[in-house]
């Protein structure tokens, strides 16, 4: 042990995992038991071509409730936590959302609660916005192109020239 450093007397009686809780409570952690989801899913993105982004990672956390079950205080605040914090995406699925899922098996890809839309809808208009600077962009750098073959297009008009005066003088042995 280091010099210096108190030793920490954990007791049995207590449970390990309850002390070491007490102990980052005192240091000021606030120490998250209860709320946690049912479901924590990640997935990784499949390649879909050249350009696209495989090997990004994205995750979710599902709380399953039955009936007109509602979140706990608990299970709130560590909603907001997962979303505020974290920036890992929260649903609710309730059971009556569950079994048509399962009724339909495979023809829905995803459920979104109604909250999350607007999320989704907000992504999309940024997608979109960088499309269209991509593409003002790709122009842009076309015109670029264009605009460089034509230069030398023109350079090599005169080096035909040039080249016909020289045949014209050494002959055509050049």
């Amino acid at each position: 042990m280091a010099a210096g450093r108190p030793k920490t007397v954990i007791p049995l009686e207590r449970g390990y995992e309850q002390a070491v809780a007490d102990a980052l409570r005192e240091k000021g952690w606030e120490v998250l038991t209860k709320g946690w989801p049912d479901l924590l899913c990640v997935r990784q993105q499949p390649s879909k071509g050249a350009y696209s982004a495989a090997g990004r990672w994205y995750s979710m956390a599902v709380e399953l409730k039955r009936g007109t079950d509602r979140l706990r205080p608990d299970q709130e605040r560590m909603a907001r936590i997962f979303t505020d914090i974290l920036g890992i995406r929260h649903y609710v699925a309730h059971d009556d959302e569950i079994q048509e899922i399962l009724r339909k098996k495979g023809k829905v890809h995803t459920v979104l609660p109604g909250e999350q839309i607007d999320h989704l809808a907000f992504e999309l208009n940024e997608c979109r916005a960088k499309y269209e600077w991509i593409g003002a962009r790709i122009e842009e750098l076309e015109t670029k192109i264009n605009e460089t073959i034509t230069v030398f297009d023109l350079t090599r008009e005169s080096d035909v020239g040039m080249k016909r005066r020289m045949v014209e003088r050494y002959g055509e042995g050049l």
